[in-house]
């Protein structure tokens, strides 16, 4: 679990995010999302203890592992090597062959036991990522911050990661907290979603609550509504921007 509670953050004096309150539960995703600039890097930073609140507190519940966007950008190390530095707190001298299991064992999990030994400037996008998922996940954490984990990958490697993270959520009840921009991905992998706009919570809830033609008006600007499909999750279906768009004074809070 780890809990929001009243956070506000500050820049060069500046307000970042203000008054955020809500609480991740352990075994479900929860997703954030929001136009760009909205707080949720911000956010996860804080929730990893990167950036400290200037006001309210952060209740954690176990270990945290925290995935940044572009993570080990300009790195040469195998794939192996860098999922091995998930247990760097226990490395020394010599591997210990426990761990050296432990990394085999997750780059399979992962799909990447094939790379072991492929640099990491050798594989594609979505290979590292999922090195990097590997590495995090390898810290054995009981909170789970994923930073735009699927920023700038195919179709089939998004899938791969998050179908991934959600297996590993539910099977050791991991309280996953994970930025993202693709509102139908949210809405299938998350069970709770947490929309941030200039910094505020504009909406928390399940995806039915919080998907609204609504709240697409408020935050994005756009008229929008998410529609059942004959299979799996429903989809997005945008009709066009709204004009003038919803000014930020009339967003509030959904729940």
């Amino acid at each position: 679990m780890i809990s929001f509670r009243d956070i506000d953050v500050r820049r060069r004096g500046q307000p970042v995010l203000t008054d955020i309150s809500f609480t991740a539960e352990p075994g479900v995703i929860t997703a954030l999302i929001g136009h760009n600039g909205g707080g949720k890097s911000t956010l996860l930073k804080a929730a990893a203890g990167l950036i400290a609140p200037s006001a309210g507190e952060i209740v954690r519940d176990g270990g945290i592992a925290f995935m940044p966007q572009g993570s080990g950008d300009g790195l040469s190390l195998t794939m192996r090597q860098t999922v091995l530095l998930g247990r760097l707190h226990r490395l020394g001298i010599r591997l210990p062959p426990e761990d050296v299991a432990a990394c085999d064992a997750m780059m399979a999990r992962c799909g990447i036991a094939d790379l072991a030994e492929r640099r990491l400037d050798q594989v594609s996008g979505g290979q590292r990522q999922l090195a990097f998922l590997a590495q995090t996940l390898l810290r054995e954490p009981r909170i789970l911050l994923l930073d735009e984990p699927t920023s700038a990958l195919d179709i089939g490697n998004q899938l791969a990661i998050l179908d991934l993270v959600a297996a590993e959520t539910t099977a050791r009840g991991l309280t996953t907290v994970i930025a993202i921009h693709d509102v139908a991905t949210a809405a299938r992998i998350a069970s709770r979603i947490a929309v941030l706009a200039e910094g505020r919570l504009a909406a928390f809830g399940t995806p039915d609550e919080v998907l609204t033609r609504r709240m697409f008006a408020e935050v994005y600007g756009i008229d929008a509504h998410m529609c059942a499909t004959e299979h799996g999750p429903p989809a997005l279906h945008v009709a066009g921007r709204i004009s003038p768009p919803v000014p930020p004074a009339a967003r509030r809070p959904s729940s």
